[in-house]
């Protein structure tokens, strides 16, 4: 018996045991969360102690990199310490900032110890209270109290609720009360798109038969979230002057009647007044009429002879009222984070061609264009431009010298955008008007045919955007063009008869030449667009065409003086110190200023020159020496910006510019990027598209990276076929992508219908091509081994440039880049190129390491080649790994220069790291060169144990003073240096003569030959 219990007690054990052991892996989350914006939030999760490592991933695809984790511990990620997120020791997922950008889908994926492993999901909604936190009542204070109100002489009541989220139903209450009766209108919605918050409202009418009486009515929010009430009451009680519901009728009546007739006599006294005045004057004449004082019509007179006065326009108010409108629009914003700047301080003029149709072309610059002579012989000109180059700039200028002359014109600026083809000039200029002007738009077309008028038509190849924009707005509200102001206005000239006689100038009639003249005598018509087909031209002849081809050197030069004079008008007093300016530009640029004969730049020239013209010639040193931003300096709005960056780093040392690094390419493409980006969202003003160009972004890197960032040339159907419609038209409207007439790839590219039709489509830069692709990260097996393709060629500059955008963007696969090519031996310039363009100084550390544990080796086979220096992007590259090199102590076995370059940079504050050879390749040093590297040489921290010339020209011998100078370099180097030069013999591949540089008498001596070496 005693043996069956032990048997039993004993399977009960195993049993509870294997039931703890089952039940150990738990995983469990809420499957939806309510979460408040701005308030810290903590995504309620209950996991078990047997979990090993925790992953979060946004979506549900948990192959994508994860945003946070802890593994074996230690918490990261790629979004881990950015501010956004973060995680409890227990894996929970803390949300820091709740904003709207958070909600979404967010994935748990939890490994065990046991090896298993299990994902959960939470969908994350973001909510926002109102102020105050309940439904307002308009009888009632601002609070969440129940309010006790008298009856008022409206009868009516307003519940609303204003900037909630998500969307709340709102309704009135009331239940049975005698003596009550009531009416509740429909609740009325509206969205506030700006914070996708909602407004809700809706409005009870009641009549209380008796005054001495209370009734309470309830108004309620329904799916409402995060209210401290969702009800609030109302009630109403009689007040003294309350009159019985027995005479209030009555009383009513004869208030009316008695209003109706003191009303009647009102009317008839001013009539016999005005007809008074009439025929105790003379009719109008024409005399004392000035220009801007214009009457409108005269109606034909009535039988009894009674005639109006005629309405007088004034013009001058007119032209007052468009001075005002225009002045917000004299302002540009170089950067995107930067202040707005008037436009006059920085206008500067720009190269341009104007064809006369088939009568020829002529150079000429966009000032002239505002010539007598121009102007009277081009009453219709069509501006064209690539992007960037400096339309809407040329608009604003025209638009402030219009304010500036004050001729008595009317100057017309549409945003193309804004209207649709059918839409009438007189109602968008209505439309600038303020809401209590009085100017009807039968009034603006009659002093438009009165006076001479200059239409500027911006953007004729944003017409189409505008369109979908209009017709998003129709399905909400049925006014095409105007506002409900704008409308009132034209109803009245419907009204009165006035519309039906007037004619039509429409933004359609502007551009197809069909202006009524016998209505319309005055008008000149400037248009601004890129460049537009031939065949589809939306604008008809006769026009000249004015093409923008951007800044000269003169020009360039201008515009860097007017960035200059006007940052330091912000400065006021304070003066900047050009010597250490020059410093700091040059340290930001990663360049190196030395006193006795400068750097070597692309051009040649000294890094001197310059200093003499202050903070203009830094400026201007500085763009010359960046072979990076030369890339982008044709186009005057992306070369604004990087001057724009390089005054202020000048002049506000510690300004907004001060971590932006002219010198990394990512910095530089994603600056441009930004500023592209910015530019769409101020034209379409509405930055709730962020999200949109994050998609574009995303499509486009998939694109790039599938195609091996060969996409040259592809037409619009291919596009809309890989990325969509919508996506196409977005990146086009940004100047991510750009149209093109030419079809195919490199040089099998040909022209279709090349002098009619843009039919290809392009990225705006290569360089951006590769910036999408780095975006890109492989989500399947098949992108795993489609990037793997690439880090077997990493030779070309295309993938190189790859490799750098992606250690710039903090790709998820930076360290298998490093490694791979780390381990290929591919140093200059691929990995030192790659971490210099890493802003993860953790992972730039660790490779360090992971060197320095492979010393031995590494000494064997690091062979440096430096090739190119004298390109500045090399340059910064080369100092910043040699400091990594001397930080950690990490041994070169020989490093190659082939450039004078190499001397200057030797001479700069660059340590070079422990090299057991330098050598300098082919190269013609002269004494005072020789003299150069030595001295600089005895300058190093640690120096070569061998320095080399292959076949280089060096002097046989040296004069007396530079013996001396050598000697005494030579003092601060170990004796046992080795200074020798090899010539090369035709006597076989491998056969050299080496003479070796005795440093105490500094002449070559022992020759040996033929080397092994």
């Amino acid at each position: 018996m005693e043996n069956w219990l032990i048997l039993l007690a004993g399977i009960g054990l195993l049993l509870t045991v294997t039931s703890r052991v089952q039940g150990t892996n738990t995983l469990s989350c809420l499957e939806e969360v309510n979460v408040k914006l701005g308030q810290e939030y903590v995504l309620p999760c209950n996991i078990s102690d047997s979990h090993e490592d925790v992953y979060w991933f946004k979506g549900t695809d948990t192959s994508d990199v994860p945003i946070i984790w802890i593994e074996e511990g230690v918490p990261g990620g790629k979004e881990y310490g950015d501010a956004e997120f973060n995680i409890t020791s227990e894996g929970s997922l803390v949300i820091i900032n709740p904003g709207l950008r958070h909600e979404r889908i967010y994935s748990l994926l939890v490994y065990f110890r046991d090896g298993s492993q299990e994902i959960v999901s939470t969908k994350v909604n973001v909510y926002i209270t109102p102020e105050p936190p309940c439904p307002s009542i308009s009888a009632c204070p601002s609070n969440c109290e129940e309010c006790l109100s008298e009856v008022n002489n409206t009868r009516r009541i307003v519940c609303s609720v204003t900037g909630i989220r998500p969307k709340a139903d709102i309704a009135w209450e009331v239940s049975n009360q005698p003596g009550v009766s009531t009416s509740i209108g429909q609740p009325e919605y509206k969205q506030n798109e700006d914070a996708d918050t909602w407004n809700a409202s809706i409005i009870i009418t009641y009549d209380v038969a008796i005054c001495d009486g209370a009734v309470v009515f309830n108004c309620s929010l329904f799916n409402a979230i995060g209210l401290q009430s969702t009800t609030r009451s109302v009630r109403l009680q009689g007040n003294d002057a309350c009159i019985t519901s027995g005479i209030r009728g009555p009383l009513m009546i004869v208030l009316i009647i008695t209003g109706l007739m003191i009303i009647t006599i009102f009317i008839l006294f001013i009539l016999w007044r005005f007809r008074c005045c009439t025929f105790s004057r003379p009719l109008h004449n024409g005399v004392g009429l000035q220009n801007e004082d214009v009457p409108l019509q005269s109606r034909p007179s009535d039988p009894i002879g009674f005639k109006p006065r005629p309405r007088r326009v004034d013009t001058k108010l007119l032209i007052n009222s468009l001075s005002e409108y225009y002045k917000k629009f004299l302002y540009v914003k170089p950067l995107p984070w930067g202040e707005a700047v008037e436009i006059t301080n920085l206008y500067t003029s720009c190269d341009c061609v104007i064809r006369y149709g088939d009568d020829g072309t002529a150079s000429t610059t966009s000032e002239d264009l505002f010539e007598d002579k121009f102007l009277s012989d081009n009453r219709r000109v069509l501006i064209a431009a690539d992007l960037g180059f400096g339309k809407t700039t040329f608009a604003q200028h025209t638009m402030a010298r219009w304010l500036s002359l004050k001729d008595g014109s009317i100057f017309v600026h549409v945003l193309l955008k804004d209207v649709g083809r059918n839409t009438e000039l007189s109602n968008i200029i209505r439309n600038m008007l303020p809401r209590s002007s009085t100017i009807s738009c039968h009034d603006i077309e009659h002093i438009l045919s009165k006076n001479k008028c200059h239409i500027f038509l911006d953007g004729l190849d944003e017409l189409g955007m505008s369109a979908v924009k209009q017709d998003e707005k129709q399905s909400k509200n049925e006014s095409e063009t105007c506002d409900d102001r704008l409308m009132e206005k034209c109803t009245d000239d419907v009204e009165s008869g006035q519309k039906g006689n007037r004619s039509r100038l429409t933004v359609d009639s502007v551009l197809q030449n069909d202006i009524p003249r016998d209505s319309f005598q005055d008008i000149r018509v400037w248009v601004t667009s890129r460049e537009l087909d031939d065949v589809k031209n939306p604008i008809a002849l006769p026009f000249a065409k004015v093409t923008f081809s951007g800044f000269n050197d003169v020009q360039m030069k201008e515009y860097i003086t007017k960035t200059c004079q006007y940052y330091s008008g912000l400065r006021g007093s304070q003066t900047v110190d050009v010597h250490e300016s020059d410093k700091l530009i040059t340290r930001d640029l990663e360049q190196v200023h030395n006193k006795a004969t400068g750097i070597c730049t692309p051009d040649g020239t000294d890094i001197e020159s310059g200093k003499e013209d202050g903070i203009e010639g830094l400026v201007k040193k500085s763009l010359d020496m960046n072979e990076i931003v030369q890339d982008f300096v044709h186009t005057p709005l992306l070369l604004s910006v990087v001057i724009h960056i390089i005054t202020l780093k000048i002049s506000q040392p510690d300004g907004p510019t001060k971590d932006v690094n002219l010198n990394k390419l990512t910095t530089i493409v994603r600056m441009i990027i930004t500023c592209l980006e910015s530019r769409y969202f101020q034209k379409i003003d509405k930055e709730s598209e962020e999200h949109k160009i994050s998609a574009v972004e995303s499509a486009l890197g998939k694109v790039a990276f599938k195609q091996k960032m060969g996409v040259d040339v592809m037409e619009r159907k291919g596009w809309d076929t890989l990325i969509g419609k919508v996506h196409v038209d977005t990146a086009l409207a940004i100047g991510l992508l750009k149209q093109s007439k030419h079809i195919g790839k490199g040089v099998a590219q040909f022209s279709k219908l090349v002098t009619s039709s843009y039919t290809g489509i392009q990225f705006y830069h290569q360089f951006f091509q590769e910036f999408f692709a780095a975006q890109h990260v492989p989500s399947n097996k098949q992108e795993e081994k489609e990037f793997d393709q690439f880090l077997k060629v990493c030779n070309d500059d295309k993938t190189l440039r790859y490799f750098q955008f992606m250690t710039g963007s903090d790709h998820g696969h930076v360290e298998k880049v490093m490694n791979k090519l780390y381990e290929s031996d591919k140093m200059w310039n691929n990995l030192i190129d790659c971490m210099f363009e890493d802003e993860n100084v953790t992972r730039v550390k660790r490779l360090i390491e992971k060197i320095s544990e492979k010393v031995e080796k590494f000494a064997q086979n690091a062979i440096i080649n430096v090739l190119n220096l004298h390109r500045q992007h090399h340059q910064a590259a080369l100092r910043y790994f040699c400091d990594q090199c001397r930080e950690f102590r990490i041994p070169i076995h020989m490093m190659t220069f082939r450039e004078d370059c190499s001397i200057a940079f030797m001479e700069s504050c660059c340590s070079l790291p422990r090299l057991n050879r330098l050598v300098f390749y082919d190269m013609d040093i002269a004494e005072d060169k020789f003299i150069r590297i030595m001295e600089s040489i005895s300058k190093q921290i640690n120096p070569p144990a061998k320095i080399q010339f292959v076949k280089c020209v060096t002097p046989d011998t040296f004069s007396d003073s530079s013996k001396d100078r050598i000697m005494t370099a030579t003092k601060a180097i170990s004796e046992t240096m080795e200074v020798s030069k090899k010539t090369k013999k035709e006597l076989g591949k491998d056969a050299f003569f080496i003479k070796k540089l005795n440093l105490q008498k500094v002449r070559w001596q022992n020759e040996w030959f033929p080397s092994g070496e």
